[in-house]
């Protein structure tokens, strides 16, 4: 690995992807939006929305039985809004606040804002609310569990931690056990904040500002017009799913379900 002196001490998330998963396109992502730092001038000196976007930190492979896995650092993050609405639903409160919305709605444009002009199409800027939604989708959104994700602060995180490891160890999770590996069920991350962090570019488009696109993109339901009618797309879809999701949000359920494909 190669962690920088700053970090070696630090606390980081860990993605270990499959042996068939290809994470060029987030790498690719991340460098370009990093290296947008000897640039920033040219399109808005000190972008608030720069903050917004989860980037990789650094990366490294390693190998198991069934090849070679890719492994992705992150800083870390607290729970996603998929998680946020099923704790909500399971007290009985349907949706999120209009207030939290609010304040979650400025920040995400503010990092689509920056993305857009760096020339990133994320094709997907939604939570993953397929096990929450009232009515049956055919098409569930496919960036599962969720892109949209709250801030943790590294001191909350950093007690968040020794919490969980002790309750790992008094009340172990469910797991299942291979003959090769054992899997094991994830503690949640506490939320800290109501600050949103977009995720996951390993389906983003990568080119220059105001550049057109083509072909199927995006899951069914927030799929915008010009992707089902197999038109040029270009960075405008991700406003489309916004819009859908601040519907959604506060209702918790989709403002479409149809089947797409048809």
């Amino acid at each position: 690995m190669r962690l920088s002196a700053s970090r070696e001490n630090a606390l980081l998330t860990l993605k270990v992807c499959t042996t068939q998963a290809d994470a060029t396109t987030e790498l690719a992502v991340s460098r370009h939006i990093k290296s947008f730092d000897a640039y920033v001038d040219s399109i808005e000196a000190e972008h608030p929305g720069k903050d917004i976007l989860r980037v990789v930190l650094d990366d490294f492979e390693i190998e198991g039985p069934h090849g070679s896995h890719q492994c992705l650092l992150f800083k870390p993050l607290g729970m996603n809004y998929a998680t946020l609405l099923w704790l909500k639903k399971a007290r009985g409160v349907n949706g999120l606040d209009k207030i939290i919305v609010k304040s979650c709605l400025r920040k995400v444009l503010e990092g689509l804002n920056f993305m857009h002009q760096a020339g990133v199409v994320h094709t997907g800027v939604f939570p993953c609310f397929a096990p929450l939604l009232t009515c049956q989708l055919r098409n569930p959104p496919d960036l599962s569990p969720g892109n949209l994700h709250f801030t943790i602060p590294e001191k909350s995180f950093n007690k968040a931690v020794p919490d969980i490891e002790r309750a790992e160890i008094e009340h172990p999770t469910p797991r299942k056990i291979l003959s090769d590996r054992v899997i094991h069920t994830g503690w949640a991350m506490p939320a800290t904040s109501i600050e949103p962090v977009i995720c996951d570019f390993g389906h983003a488009r990568l080119g220059e500002p105001e550049q057109k696109y083509s072909g199927d993109v995006m899951p069914g339901s927030y799929r915008a017009p010009e992707v089902i009618l197999d038109m040029e797309w270009d960075h405008r879809i991700d406003i489309w799913s916004v819009g859908l999701t601040v519907r959604t949000a506060p209702f918790h359920c989709p403002c479409i379900c149809s089947d797409t494909q048809s």
